[in-house]
């Protein structure tokens, strides 16, 4: 079960960059822009350097294929994104056989979430001779991420042997062993990620998340005591498994101020919707209940109960029953082997095609609501000997 969010992703994502880019400017590969400046390490770049290749490259016509190359590097550093891609390309153009043109190119379109193509660039980068230890966290990561967990698994391993320290493979190594179910090599993963502060709440998320899966909510809830309040607060992995460990042990109201907190962080989070939505639905609170099904059927269109759950508040409680009409129509559409959707749908048809009827017959609505008043002033009567009898008894 996967843990992690857009917003994690991108955080992720910032720090393999940062991290990679960091590897990949060592002592052997310096920059020599030429004899005034002598050589200009990139991990001290400033705007000196930067100024000196926009002369180059924009002033004095010097474009070539390795000065885009270092100002890729450069903006890619700075997170100027846009830029860095722009520069690469132009690199690429001019020398397409160059190993680590590809490598800066794979870091930019993994930092855009295109994996595939990041892996494709970082295959390339290989082919024409270029190894970075951050080539296969960028293959293992991207993998992962398009679904390939086996392969992933073969990438993050190596890249676990050739990093002393990195703690995206430790959390990607955590994931993937939580899927294979074995926790034995998981919780390790992620306590090695949870010792970086950028990752610290993704990796705790997801040993509360290993806790739950086992049934264990009262080790799970015990992780919190390690987190400051912001960093609990503030993690949306965190707050849903906090909210199932309260929910595991009958907390349900403390479960609901976590679910709250949830939807708060990821107003779309479906889990979330679904416990809410039927919290208040029980408790009969019909107003809080639509407004969660409504925003559910926004953001998760897909889910055909909040279309049924709605679709029942709005024909019982709203006797709106043209609403319910289509909301379980649709919910239908979505679900097709739920029995309550199907019985709700003929329900309302019925509902329709009487109201429908007695509109366009209105004499026969008349004799209707004759003959349904008779019948309850019989049931009265009878009600009412029946009392008289008990009396007399």
């Amino acid at each position: 079960m996967r843990a992690i969010g857009k917003l994690t992703l991108w955080s992720i994502t910032l720090l393999l960059l940062f991290s990679s880019c960091q590897n990949d400017i060592n002592q052997s590969e310096k920059v020599v822009l030429d004899e005034t400046l002598g050589e200009l390490s990139l991990e001290n770049q400033d705007e000196r350097s930067l100024a000196y290749l926009n002369s180059l490259l924009d002033e004095q016509g010097d474009r070539t294929a390795q000065n885009y190359y270092q100002r890729a590097r450069i903006f890619l550093a700075q997170e100027q994104y846009q830029r860095s891609m722009e520069d690469i390309q132009k690199a690429i153009d001019k020398s397409p056989n160059e190993g680590k043109f590809y490598f800066v190119l794979g870091k930019l379109q993994y930092q855009k979430g295109l994996y595939k193509k990041a892996f494709e660039a970082i295959q390339k980068s290989e082919a024409f001779g270029y190894r970075h230890p951050d080539n296969f966290t960028i293959e293992g990561v991207g993998t992962y991420e398009e679904g390939n967990h086996e392969l992933a698994l073969t990438f993050l391993k190596q890249s676990d042997i050739l990093h002393d320290n990195d703690s995206v493979t430790y959390l990607y190594l955590g994931l993937i062993y939580q899927e294979q179910n074995d926790t034995t090599q998981a919780m390790p993963m992620f306590r090695r990620a949870a010792q970086f502060k950028s990752l610290e709440a993704q990796a705790y998320g997801n040993m509360q998340l290993t806790y739950n899966s086992l049934r264990q909510p009262y080790k799970s809830l015990s992780l919190l005591e390690n987190l400051d309040e912001q960093t609990r607060n503030n993690s949306e992995v965190i707050c849903l498994q906090t909210a199932k460990a309260l929910e595991m042990i009958g907390r349900r109201d403390s479960a609901n101020v976590w679910y709250g907190k949830v939807l708060k962080l990821n107003p779309g989070q479906w889990d979330a919707q679904e416990k809410l939505g039927e919290y208040y639905y029980q408790r009969r609170d019909m107003e809080v209940a639509a407004e969660i099904y409504a925003n559910a059927i926004k953001t998760n269109p897909e889910k055909a109960l909040p279309y049924f759950k709605l679709g029942v508040i709005q024909e019982f409680y709203k006797a709106n029953i043209d609403s319910a009409q289509s909301l379980f129509i649709k919910a239908a559409k979505r679900d097709t082997l739920d029995s309550s959707i199907q019985m709700a749908v003929r329900r309302i048809d019925k509902k329709v095609s009487r109201r429908n009827y007695f509109r366009d017959n209105p004499e026969a609505l008349v004799r209707y609501r004759a003959r349904q008043k008779a019948k309850q002033d019989s049931i009265q009567k009878a009600q009412q000997a029946t009392q008289v009898v008990t009396e007399e008894e």
